[in-house]
Formats: C-alpha cells, sequence, structure tokens
C-alpha cells in the first residue's frame, strides 16, 4: 500500500492518524520531529511517502520536503487549516 508519513507532536490527531491509516489500506509511516530537514527528506525519500500528515507547529518544513521528495502528492495538516501556508 501506499506510505503515508506522519510527522506531528504527540496528540490525540496523532493516535488517530496512525491508528485510521492502515484501514484505508495504507502504511503509516511515523516521522522523528527532532531530525533535521535533510534527515527527513531522506526518510521520506527511503519509504516513498505519498502523503505527509504535518502538525501545524511543523508545517514551516512543508515547502522544502514537497520540493525535495518526489512520491510526495499530497499534504494534510492536521488541526486547523493554515490560511498563511498555501499546501
Amino acid at each position: 500500500g501506499e506510505r503515508v508519513a506522519i510527522l506531528s507532536m504527540n496528540s490525540e490527531a496523532y493516535l488517530e492518524a496512525y491508528y485510521s491509516i492502515p484501514f484505508a489500506g495504507a502504511l503509516p509511516v511515523p516521522l522523528n520531529i527532532r531530525l533535521s530537514v535533510a534527515e527527513l527528506v531522506e526518510a521520506m525519500k527511503n519509504c516513498e511517502a505519498a502523503v505527509l500528515l504535518v502538525d501545524e507547529p511543523l508545517f514551516s518544513y512543508v515547502a522544502q520536503l514537497k520540493r525535495s521528495v518526489p512520491s510526495l502528492r499530497a499534504v494534510v495538516t492536521l488541526g486547523a487549516v493554515l490560511a498563511d501556508h498555501p499546501v
């Protein structure tokens, strides 16, 4: 199945995402929030993540990840919609 990367702080939304992704036929790929952007890029390239679920405080990484991870097709924000950051 497709891989769905999760870049999020520990929260209810993280748990909901982690345990619901397999029901959609995909595989959750938890990412460590302490990794550098270069390390996140490498991890996402290695697993060929198609979707990234990202927590609001970590949204600043999205532009670089979208440019650097060719398999990434969609980004979903966990939590409120961020009007200042087009996805």
